[in-house]
């Protein structure tokens, strides 16, 4: 008797063991499953990344004036060179300094050339490197507080450019050069053809409108 009691007191512990086993399987499984649910009804959690907007400053343009021709920089006879009140000069004579180099604002004349509604000058610098001169037309336009310069080639209907005499700009951009101009094959200290042309600036360079030529 006492046997057999022993028995049914082991057997019945085990079976409490598994059905304890059984029942945190299906808590574990439910719960489980709710998780699921859950995230399902959720969907992934989102996330974002914030974009700064940056902006460039438009630059615009603005009004050249005579500080900016008398300070601007200038191609000149080949070099690059910045003006002071109209002025530069590098070295003391042509014979003591090899890179001498002598250049003045000598004609200019503001307006708007290329019809943005600002003005604009053009500008003929005079430079000597000793012996003799070197007269250049330039375009000068400003975009922000920066005025840029372009080396401009006079066209005209037969020989070379040897001095602007006179610059007028028109109201409608249209731009007035009276010229001296040496002839073919004649010397450049010694023009002997005087025009008065008409040209229109595209931007970059000129464009002869109308030329009335005398000796």
């Amino acid at each position: 008797m006492l046997v057999s009691m022993r028995k049914t007191t082991k057997g019945g512990f085990l079976g409490q063991v598994i059905i304890a086993c059984i029942v945190i399987i299906i808590v574990l499984g439910i719960l489980y499953f709710v998780k699921l649910a859950i995230t399902s009804t959720n969907g992934p959690v989102a996330t974002s990344t914030q974009v700064v907007a940056t902006t460039t400053p438009v630059v615009k343009a603005q009004d050249v004036g005579i500080k900016d021709v008398d300070n601007g920089t200038y191609k000149v006879w080949g070099e690059i060179v910045t003006m002071v009140d109209g002025r530069f000069k590098r070295g003391t004579t042509p014979a003591k300094d090899r890179n001498y180099i002598n250049s003045s604002v000598s004609l200019y004349a503001i307006g708007d050339i290329n019809g943005d509604g600002h003005d604009d000058a053009l500008v003929q610098t005079a430079t000597s490197l000793g012996n003799d001169f070197d007269y250049e037309l330039h375009a000068m336009t400003k975009m922000g507080d920066v005025a840029s310069t372009t080396l401009l080639k006079i066209p005209v209907a037969t020989g070379d450019v040897r001095t602007v005499d006179d610059i007028q700009i028109g109201s409608k951009g249209i731009i007035t050069l009276s010229l001296s101009i040496v002839p073919p094959n004649g010397a450049s200290c010694c023009p002997t053809i005087h025009a008065t042309n008409k040209y229109h600036f595209n931007g970059t360079a000129l464009e002869l409108v109308a030329t009335s030529t005398a000796k």
